[in-house]
């Protein structure tokens, strides 16, 4: 479901489940197995791929990778689907005509469409976007972005949306959790981690993003070494090796809970707050990171 050279911490909302973690949709257990819960769930969830040309079967036309789905899911008559298929290419921003084209006469921004329209032919109530901009054009990436901005709006879908461009996340997004080495450092809405980030790590990444200053520098923060090998974390919390403000008890203390201060959240022992239920409103739960997944 990912790359495999997607580092953990972005591909762990979706690597959760080999790692012992639980999943919960609106109660929903979906590391349950049950058949029926399964059943229920892919009909309320999608997903779009991170490679718009390996996500789509390069023999298949597009209008029959559209009518795939309602014929699996048995969600429309035979007499409707064809009529669904065109509603869905509008709805993408692709004309009528392209049901007849296959993935080598598309464009990448056109083929990420069309697995947008897949993801929407189910209804879903949610859509894992995993780096679904990543391989676009930066002209390309903001086209999709209006795109998944307005589909949001007008379908109230709820997109769990897993990127490294903090840009693109701060465009997209309404909450964010920051993620090191797997594990969920920093989580809540994104004018708040944005503007005022608390853990270290999160310090770093937005000191990075390049700012124009009026000398006309290139402002940014660097973090030093190289970060540990996940099969191999250090003994306390696993961002001391390179954090600036790292004391003895980082090094010794075990791993630090999420503290809460409000409605965010951050994992870090130099810093005052107590781990305390969340209140969040999205109705997913990453239960093996201890925080919930953003928006």
């Amino acid at each position: 479901m990912t790359s495999n050279h997607a580092p953990p911490q972005k591909s762990f909302s979706i690597r959760i489940l080999t790692r012992g973690g639980r999943v919960r949709i609106d109660g929903l257990e979906v590391t349950s197995g049950e058949r029926e819960t399964l059943a229920r769930l892919r009909r309320q969830t999608a997903m779009i791929f991170q490679d718009p040309y390996g996500s789509l079967n390069p023999v298949q036309r597009v209008g029959d990778a559209l009518d795939e789905v309602f014929r699996v899911q048995r969600r429309l008559p035979s007499a409707e689907r064809a009529e669904r298929v065109r509603s869905l290419l509008e709805q993408v921003g692709l004309p009528a005509s392209f049901a007849r084209r296959r993935p080598r006469e598309l464009s990448g921004g056109q083929c990420q469409r069309v697995g947008i329209a897949r993801a929407l032919a189910v209804e879903p109530r949610l859509i894992v976007a995993d780096e679904c901009v990543a391989a676009l054009d930066v002209s390309i990436q903001g086209q999709i972005i209006n795109l998944l901005l307005s589909l949001s709006e007008s379908t109230g879908v709820t997109l769990l949306f897993i990127a490294h461009d903090l840009a693109v996340v701060r465009r997209l997004c309404e909450r964010v959790a920051i993620l090191y080495l797997g594990r969920i450092v920093e989580e809540g809405s994104v004018a708040n981690v944005f503007d005022a980030p608390r853990h270290p790590y999160t310090q770093a990444l937005i000191g990075a993003i390049p700012r124009i200053t009026p000398d006309g520098s290139l402002a940014h923060a660097v973090v030093s070494g190289e970060p540990p090998s996940p099969l191999a974390l250090p003994v306390g919390c696993a961002f001391h090796p390179r954090c600036p403000h790292a004391a003895t008890r980082c090094r010794q203390a075990p791993e630090p809970e999420l503290r809460e201060d409000g409605a965010r959240r951050w994992r870090c022992i130099l810093l005052p707050g107590a781990l305390a239920p969340g209140g969040s409103t999205v109705p997913i739960e990453l239960d093996g990171s201890g925080a919930r997944a953003p928006t």
